[in-house]
């Protein structure tokens, strides 16, 4: 499972807020646009960030803006490759998800998120959610472009 903790939540939420600036959405590897999305990347360690272009033709995503995964940091995080092998495998990839989930997310738990975590199959993948006191919920993704 895939968690973002702590102070990760309150930068996720900054991350999801500066797509409301978004102009051209970044494209997956169908060539599909992926517009109002956090892309999920998995290379080396594991993280969200932003793609695509802003209104004014920047890029969305700069060096250094990646929110890592809890124990999946290859810079902080010693045994972060085998905790990836673990996660999603060996092979690097990206999975889109829609910012309309962390959204409807933070406006229901508010300040009482604890933790957002992933799961992922190779078919479809779970973002999940825990409260301050310990309750879970998760909503079901469908995967772009599943094998």
């Amino acid at each position: 499972m895939i968690s973002f903790t702590g102070a990760k939540l309150g930068l996720i939420v900054s991350m999801v807020a500066a797509l409301e600036n978004q102009g051209e959405p970044p494209t997956d590897f169908f060539g599909d646009e992926q517009p109002d999305a956090l892309m999920l990347v998995y290379d080396h360690g594991v993280y969200l960030m932003l793609g695509g272009e802003d209104k004014a033709g920047n890029l969305m995503h700069t060096p250094g803006d990646q929110i890592y995964a809890d124990g999946l940091d290859p810079n902080t995080d010693e045994d972060w490759y085998d905790a990836k092998i673990g996660y999603v495998g060996g092979d690097d990839g990206v999975e889109y998800i829609p910012a309309s989930i962390f959204r409807q997310l933070f406006a229901l738990v508010g300040d009482d998120l604890d933790a957002i975590t992933v799961n992922m199959s190779p078919e479809d993948f779970y973002v999940s959610y825990r409260r301050k006191s310990g309750q879970y919920a998760q909503d079901h993704v469908e995967m772009q472009g599943a094998a």
